[in-house]
């Protein structure tokens, strides 16, 4: 690890660099990885291993020193210096990746699981050329979405949706002209509301040759792009969905890992 730095009052960002990193080839701005969690009080457990596959050197370490399995968004990729940045959400009490992202140091070392070829199928965002886009997702979604919108041309022309607890969870995302951005505040909303899903019925979207990206709780996802397939009458080749994360689970119990398996992909030891 490199760098801990706050970006809002619940969102921290670990820079992440390491001999193999050179190695990393991201195919899409959304591009997932998977990292390895130590357990606290326990070293970050070697998953690298020539003689075995990641699952096989996971699986063989035991349980007490093994690591938690976590699937993060990119925020960002830089090649000189070779580093990566990735953002996690900081909740009360949190999970495993939480509280280590909380008290991350540099120096810390931890393993991600990333592609070494474009073609990896580890995202999702792939629209046709001058399409009209719509973004929603969460704040599970939003360093994807973050990183989504930096990347666009800037004749793009869009809306986004983001969903976060209050004005203070915003972050700044450098959007072309042509796309909009509107936070949605959760606040104190009970677990079944779902408040993308009020603001973009509420919003008046154009999805004529249109394409969408939604990402986030895996249950207000599936509610988002039924709305937009069967109430909005969008073509369902032109939605991309992915959950998340599932209320009341973690992603050992909800199996809610994006379903694009990563190919030509190996583990890289993040060092000082």
């Amino acid at each position: 690890m490199v760098r801990n730095t706050s970006i809002t009052r619940n969102a921290t960002r670990i820079t992440l660099t390491g001999p193999r990193l050179a190695d990393f080839v991201p195919g899409g701005p959304d591009q997932r990885v998977k990292l390895f969690v130590p357990r606290e009080g326990r070293p970050a457990s070697r998953i690298t291993r020539d003689d075995l596959t990641w699952r096989e050197a996971w699986t063989r370490i035991p349980e007490a020193d093994r690591p938690y399995q976590r699937t993060y968004t990119v925020r960002a990729h830089r090649s000189n210096p070779v580093e990566i940045d990735i953002d996690f959400a900081l909740h009360a009490p949190g999970g495993p990746a939480c509280r280590w992202a909380r008290s991350a140091r540099t120096g810390d070392a931890i393993e991600l699981l990333g592609p070494t070829a474009e073609r990896n199928g580890g995202y999702s965002f792939e629209p046709p050329a001058g399409r009209r886009l719509l973004l929603a997702g969460d704040h599970a979604a939003l360093p994807a979405i973050g990183s989504i919108v930096e990347s666009l041309p800037r004749d793009a022309r869009g809306h986004v949706f983001v969903e976060v607890g209050s004005a203070a969870d915003r972050q700044h995302l450098a959007a072309p002209p042509g796309v909009r951005v509107d936070w949605v505040h959760r606040g104190d909303a009970p677990v079944a509301e779902n408040r993308l899903l009020d603001a973009i019925r509420a919003a008046h979207l154009p999805v004529d040759h249109g394409y969408a990206w939604l990402a986030g709780e895996a249950g207000r996802v599936r509610a988002l792009r039924r709305h937009l397939k069967d109430e909005r009458g969008m073509d369902h080749r032109s939605i991309a969905f992915m959950g998340y994360w599932r209320v009341g689970h973690t992603e050992e119990t909800a199996h809610t890992e994006p379903t694009g398996r990563v190919k030509s992909a190996q583990p890289m030891r993040l060092a000082r």
